[in-house]
């Protein structure tokens, strides 16, 4: 994890140098989930919300819902789930602005819905991702490996 920190550190610093703020915001969401999952919690919301903030303020969209994943995998790694439901459910709004990748956005949420005790939300979540036309497995290819497997 030092290593993808240092790599991290090297890819900021060089989009401060170019100017990029947009990647500025999606390297400093990375470095906070990464130092989050390496057991440095505060300092990894820290840099979170500093991407977030970052995002926002310069209408990158993108980058945004982004940053919002990242910071819902760090807050859910933190151990605050409504805290991930809450950022899940703004990437998804900016998702559904922004093209098909919405269902991505809603198949994480249904993690944090789960362990926070909304199982028919999670299961309902889950349910429009499997039928959604942009998913990368459709009901159609599911139910052929079923037919296969009972066939097999």
């Amino acid at each position: 994890n030092s290593a993808a920190l240092e790599v991290l550190a090297l890819a900021l610093t060089d989009a401060r140098r170019a100017g990029r703020r947009d990647l500025e915001a999606r390297i400093l969401g990375q470095e906070g989930n990464a130092l989050a999952r390496s057991g440095q919690a505060e300092l990894g919301l820290k840099a979170g919300r500093e991407a977030l903030s970052i995002a926002i303020e310069g209408a990158f969209t993108g980058a945004a819902v982004e940053v919002l994943h990242r910071l819902a995998d760090t807050l859910e790694h933190c151990g605050d789930f409504l805290g991930a439901r809450a950022a899940y459910a703004d990437a998804f709004e900016l998702c559904e602005e922004t093209g098909p990748a919405a269902f991505a956005c809603r198949a994480c949420v249904t993690v944090p819905l789960y362990q926070n005790g909304a199982w028919d939300r999670a299961a309902s979540e889950c349910r429009v991702v499997l039928t959604s036309p942009h998913a990368p497995a459709t009901r159609e290819r599911l139910q052929g490996r079923r037919r296969g497997a009972v066939e097999a």
